[in-house]
């Protein structure tokens, strides 16, 4: 189920994109969806600068409606959730390897009509943390942005592999930050140099 951590379960999201495409093709042709594109915004600075951590590599990505609804156990509610808060595009960036405090790094800037089509997705985030990392417990979040959280990975004592890792979404009216990283070497402060500098690229 991806609790035993060794990274976001991001094989499991790819494995659900082709039934994704299914729901969201009848959600097009009933008339929904509409105005969910990445070209109904500018394109979007990267929401981190590769040389921050340039012992990974890095891959950059658009993430249509579809691609962030794919994040989701049931991909379709949040779909729709996305539609409503009207989420006009974003970017993310992908960072891999085998760093002395990071392994993995994830970075999104997302762009929703306002700041209560963000809080609406930032609510299911709080609420979902599972379908993004595992169980996670609710830790007090830096300074960032109008609204923010922040969620560290529980330990388990079986999963020999598990990596720590934090996971915190912000907001800034209706541009919405979020940074996922594990590694040996995340610690409140490691990761919050780290929202820091998202956070700067985000509300450039």
């Amino acid at each position: 189920t991806g609790v035993a951590f060794e990274g976001p379960s991001r094989g499991r999201a790819l494995v659900r994109i082709p039934v994704l495409a299914v729901v969201l093709g009848a959600l097009l042709l009933a008339g929904c969806g509409s105005g969910s594109s990445t070209g109904d915004t500018p394109p979007l600075r990267p929401p981190l600068a590769a040389s921050e951590l340039p012992e990974l590599a890095a891959r950059d990505r658009e993430l249509s409606l579809a691609a962030l609804a794919a994040d989701a156990f049931e991909p379709e509610e949040l779909a729709a959730l996305l539609d409503d808060a009207g989420y006009a595009g974003g970017r993310e960036r992908e960072l891999s390897g085998h760093g002395e405090t990071f392994d993995h790094v994830i970075a999104r800037s997302l762009v929703f009509a306002d700041a209560a089509g963000a809080d609406a997705y930032l609510g299911w985030i709080r609420g979902h943390t599972l379908d993004l990392a595992g169980r996670t417990r609710e830790r007090e979040a830096p300074p960032l942005g109008d609204v923010a959280f922040l969620f560290e990975l529980e330990p388990c004592a079986s999963c020999r592999k598990q990596l720590p890792t934090r996971v915190a979404a912000w907001r800034h009216d209706g541009h919405v930050a979020y940074l996922l990283a594990s590694g040996r070497g995340v610690t409140r402060e490691s990761f919050r140099r780290l929202a820091l500098a998202v956070d700067a690229s985000v509300a450039a």
